[in-house]
């Protein structure tokens, strides 16, 4: 009984651990609210996992579209000189400003192995050194007509603009790109409520993997088709983890309990190996899977058969052997050899070497065994009326030796 209390008090203790952990991870859904597009990832992320939405209508449509292009540049007293665009969009717009700093200039090969072919620049440009042949529409700019005198640029003059805006948006997102997507890996800003952009530098923002704890609403794109949150995980989820994870330990202590008997040390290891590994795997999925609660309880559900089965093939291969052991006590040919021995009037310590031969012989008899078994029985039992008993005995002595020789091929 100790043997097996042992195991499953670890167990408990690994139990309470996990779903301390998993506690840890609780958090409410009604403090954050999806704001999204119809037929989208995201609509299904929210749907699945209990989150609030609200769907952006074509008239708010675009207050929340926020293309970031971002530049490397130099400062000065004067302002801020841009020297190099970073992206892959066909049309930038230069901005006025960056970060509270006047943007006054655009230095040589600012667009050189870019795919730019067209900028816009607005009132505070003073100076354009750039010579790649791209489309420049000046606005509102009395260094327009200056420019449009160069006949190596390509100049237009522009007194209406449409949705083009020369506010500098400031990129509060550490990202990386995979294949021209970009995954959103950090937010650095402390607003709470977020608005995923549609592009950087030209690149669609298609995932994002870091934590929304402390955000109270965020917009998605379209094109988001990957929500890579492990830290944002939802109430429901969690008492469902937990609780998965109750019946897993429940189901393994029914199994030690039915299976293991004291007399049976042989199964006593690895049952004790597969309930640790089917407890450590449910454990392991509870929390990677927690996010995803269907496929949690696919697994569980797998898991569970794949270890019951187990358990079940067990108890079988136990009876059978236990049948078998039965069958053994019930018959064996050295008692019944040991059986005879006792009845025969010879003196046995003129047999004694005979004896420990024989006890020392395979009990298990079978099928091929059978025909030297009789003439061994038969032998034995003529002792008592033996002409010459040294040569009777040497005579047993090899028939038994032939007769173990069977028994060994034949196992």
């Amino acid at each position: 009984m100790k043997k097996k209390i042992i195991p499953l008090i670890i167990g408990l203790c690994a139990l309470i651990i996990v779903n301390v952990c998993l506690l840890g991870n609780y958090k409410k859904t009604s403090n954050i609210k999806f704001i999204i597009e119809p037929d989208s990832y995201s609509e299904k992320y929210a749907k699945n996992n209990d989150i609030e939405v609200e769907y952006v209508s074509d008239s708010n449509r675009s207050n929340y579209v926020i293309n970031i292009t971002e530049f490397t540049y130099t400062t000065n007293v004067e302002g801020i000189t841009i020297t190099k665009y970073n992206g892959i969009e066909d049309t930038v717009v230069i901005p006025d400003k960056i970060n509270g700093i006047v943007v006054i200039g655009v230095k040589k090969d600012t667009f050189k192995n870019t795919q730019v072919k067209k900028v816009y620049i607005g009132s505070n440009i003073t100076k354009y050194e750039d010579t790649n042949k791209i489309e420049i529409l000046c606005y509102n700019n009395y260094y327009c007509d200056t420019l449009k005198e160069n006949k190596d640029l390509n100049v237009n003059i522009i007194n209406e603009l449409d949705n083009i805006s020369f506010d500098y948006i400031v990129n509060e997102f550490e990202y990386n790109i995979h294949e021209k997507e970009i995954e959103l890996t950090k937010y650095n800003g402390n607003s709470k409520k977020l608005i995923i952009p549609s592009t950087i530098n030209g690149y669609k923002v298609t995932s994002i993997s870091f934590s929304l704890e402390d955000i109270d609403s965020i917009y998605f794109p379209k094109d988001i088709k990957g929500i890579l949150n492990n830290n944002f995980k939802y109430d429901n989820n969690v008492f469902m983890a937990i609780l998965l994870n109750i019946i897993s330990y429940l189901v393994c202590i029914l199994v030690i309990v039915l299976i293991l008997n004291k007399d049976e040390t042989f199964y006593q290891m690895p049952t004790y190996v597969i309930s640790i590994l089917y407890l450590g795997l449910q454990f392991v999925f509870s929390n990677k899977y927690i996010d995803m609660p269907r496929l949690l309880c696919i697994c569980c559900i797998i898991l569970s058969i794949l270890y019951i089965t187990f358990a079940i093939l067990l108890r079988f291969s136990q009876k059978k052997i236990r049948k078998t052991d039965d069958k053994i006590k019930k018959y064996n040919y050295v008692n019944d050899l040991l059986d005879i021995i006792e009845d025969l009037k010879i003196d046995k310590n003129k047999i004694k070497d005979l004896i420990e031969d024989i006890k020392y012989s395979d009990p298990i008899s079978n099928i091929n065994t059978k025909d030297i078994e009789q003439e061994i029985i038969s032998k034995l039992k003529e002792l008592d009326n033996s002409k010459d008993i040294e040569d009777d005995i040497k005579k047993l002595k090899e028939m038994l030796i032939k007769r173990n020789n069977i028994c060994k091929r034949s196992k």
